[in-house]
């Protein structure tokens, strides 16, 4: 620490982000996921959507405007749509279930695909998702975009 700043690698970043969610009532897997949203937001230098987030996440899941333990549901709705309920949990693992089943039809498919995700509680995870399918995309030579991304809160 120097001038008041302190210094993390991206991997205590992820690393304090899902204990701190851990401990805020969050499940492993869900605190992972939004632990490294956290992360690729402060790797990308949006600080914004990185730590400065972090306790306001963890109050969500402490106060229960967040289910910290939802699981979310996958519901295809054909060969190149899917769609995610978040069951009033954080966007983040809905998104990252959301899009893998994408991808695979994405590979078998070209044209429009289409990934909705519903019934989580206002958190801003258009960056979220938007990384996550950067990835996706990286990865899949096949999937060359997504057509279609619908977010709806269940605050909304």
């Amino acid at each position: 620490m120097s001038n008041g700043t302190i210094t993390m690698s991206l991997e205590e970043v992820e690393s304090l982000a899902r204990e701190a969610l851990t401990k805020n009532g969050t499940s492993e897997a869900n605190a992972r996921s939004v632990a490294h949203s956290i992360r690729a937001s402060e790797a990308a230098g949006i600080r914004s959507h990185g730590l400065a987030r972090l306790a306001t996440y963890c109050e969500h899941a402490r106060s229960g405007k967040v289910d910290g333990l939802a699981v979310p549901t996958l519901h295809r709705l054909g060969l190149g749509a899917v769609r995610v309920d978040a069951r009033t949990g954080f966007a983040h693992p809905a998104i990252d279930m959301g899009l893998v089943p994408l991808a695979e039809s994405a590979r078998r498919l070209s044209g429009t695909n289409r990934l909705q995700i519903e019934g989580f509680n206002g958190q801003f995870c258009c960056l979220h998702a938007r990384w996550r399918a950067r990835c996706l995309c990286a990865s899949i030579r096949e999937l060359h975009s997504i057509s279609s991304l619908k977010l709806k809160s269940a605050s909304a």
